[in-house]
């Protein structure tokens, strides 16, 4: 499988628009393949970095250095139907042993560990009051997955992920859908509440709207 075949595999047999994401299996089984010819995204790599212009276009969207999780984009479809990107979970010498917070997507996605662990904990998102900003979430999965595992995220699923070793990094590839919310959402299943989350851009309007009248408490 080259790059041009594992792109295109993804915008021919891939329903972009199903909300249900009846694809899901397809696109875990498309990275699995993938995934066993690691050469391929060196190349893949080595074409953005040959490319000042494909640099330039991808650099927006990628989140370098992070405390908890790198993020390197190496392909956007031309409508935005779907991405592509490498992920990197630090550990815990190297990220202070913080942990990401509990949250959703505004998207559809699947991954495959490509080296490395990490714990997956998964929540059901139940009877959410948009206005009052409360949300019940139900743990319905909690699990550790490897090196060569693959799975996919739900719009109405949110979840947690955690690399819980001392020294050891972990590297998934991972694809995300188009976006079919407006925004994203961060959980805090103690006090049954949630905040919503932007892209880079819409976020530094809100923290700007908020410090524009002196004010500290926002997210």
């Amino acid at each position: 499988m080259s790059w041009n075949s594992f792109v295109n595999e993804l915008e021919r047999n891939v329903d972009w628009n199903d909300k249900s994401y009846r694809d899901s299996r397809a696109v875990e089984q498309i990275l699995y393949e993938f995934g066993r010819q690691p050469e391929i995204i060196r190349e893949r790599c080595e074409t953005i970095l040959l490319n000042n212009e494909l640099l330039e276009e991808y650099e927006p969207h990628m989140n370098y250095p992070r405390i908890t999780m790198d993020k390197f984009m190496l392909y956007m479809h031309p409508e935005d139907l779907f991405r592509i990107r490498i992920h990197r979970f630090k550990h815990k010498k190297l990220n202070g042993e913080t942990t990401a917070k509990v949250h959703s997507h505004k998207w559809l996605y699947s991954t495959l560990i490509l080296k490395g662990a990490y714990r997956d904990k998964s929540y059901r998102i139940l009877n959410v009051n948009e206005q009052e900003k409360k949300a019940e979430l139900s743990l319905v999965g909690d699990r550790v997955l490897s090196e060569g595992d693959t799975y996919s995220g739900m719009l109405d699923i949110a979840h947690q992920t955690i690399n819980e070793s001392v020294d050891e990094h972990c590297l998934t590839l991972f694809i995300r859908g188009k976006a079919m919310f407006p925004n994203a959402r961060i959980y805090q299943p103690e006090s049954g509440t949630f905040y919503p989350t932007y892209g880079a851009r819409q976020q530094l309007r809100v923290g700007l709207e908020h410090i524009s009248r002196l004010q500290v408490d926002f997210h």
